[in-house]
């Protein structure tokens, strides 16, 4: 983690909002690539959830 807070050391309120803002887009491109690859496996785990939720 130091590495990073060095790295980031001197870096304007602009610079770092475009930074979060390029780092989130491309975690959320990773998410979306992922939710579409998703797919339920495990029926009885799905089965309790649902029970333990809606009884």
């Amino acid at each position: 983690m130091e590495k990073y807070i060095e790295a980031l050391k001197g870096i304007s309120y602009f610079e770092w909002i475009k930074l979060r803002e390029g780092m989130d887009n491309e975690f959320n491109r990773l998410i979306g690539e992922s939710k579409r690859k998703l797919e339920l496996t495990d029926v009885e785990r799905v089965e309790k959830t649902i029970r333990s939720q809606f009884g």
